[in-house]
């Protein structure tokens, strides 16, 4: 969360430079619209020059919020997914790997931290797919026990060398997808649509720049009734 904040910061302050441009060309169009006016041409401009910045400030507020809902932050919630025939997978708070529990509770698998679900089978390993990289470096025959199959039906697991686990998987009718914890959390998080944010964070300053114009056409129109007429 801390790196997003300090990304959104300096995005900010790209996007004020911007306002900030926008702001002037908006005084000189403001300006140019009151020429003849008297009566609220003050304010008016003051409004256009300000418009760009409270729509940056607001258009930044909503996209901040809509991304701490979406985005998966550093505290790492507990996780809990069902496996099948009454196996769970469980992961603390703050944990990066996690234990499958048999039917009755009782640890039977722990520290996995990559996971894939494939009928009544469970497929993991207690390593990441940049470690097994390193792995492969270290030990070119493949390391035995890195990988296993957990038939949740027969309640009997086997741990595998990598490569013969890939084949054993195959073997089984599943195409070996193992996925991180960091996934695993990002699916269970619920689906928050971009479209709503969107329309709210845009919508506003557009709604708003609109009032303004209608006010500048108002007063156009009401210095043009009170100009003098010509005999």
């Amino acid at each position: 969360m801390m790196t997003l904040a300090f990304g959104l910061f300096y995005i900010g302050l790209f996007v004020m430079a911007i306002a900030a441009v926008v702001a002037g060309v908006f005084a000189l169009a403001a300006w140019a619209m009151m020429r003849g006016v008297t009566e609220g041409r003050g304010g008016f401009i003051r409004r256009a020059v300000l418009l760009p910045f409270l729509s940056a400030a607001w258009i930044g507020a909503v996209t901040f919020a809509h991304l701490s809902v979406t985005l998966p932050d550093d505290s790492r919630d507990a996780l809990r997914i069902a496996l099948p025939n009454g196996y769970a997978f469980t992961v603390e708070e703050g944990a990066d790997k996690g234990n499958v529990s048999g039917p009755d509770g009782r640890i039977l698998v722990i520290d996995l931290r990559r996971l894939q679900v494939a009928g009544d089978r469970v497929f993991g390993t207690r390593f990441l797919a940049n470690e097994m990289v390193r792995l492969r470096e270290l030990y070119p025959k493949g390391l035995s026990g890195t990988h296993m199959i957990l038939d949740t039906r027969a309640g009997s697991e086997v741990w595998l060398e990598e490569r013969a686990f890939e084949a054993r998987a195959r073997a089984l009718g599943a195409t070996p997808a193992l996925r991180p914890i960091a996934d695993l959390r990002q699916d269970a998080r619920p689906a928050v649509s971009n479209w709503p944010a969107l329309a709210i964070a845009f919508g506003v300053p557009l709604v708003a720049l609109a009032l303004l114009v209608r006010r500048g056409i108002r007063l156009r129109r009401s210095a043009g009734a009170r100009a003098p007429q010509p005999a």
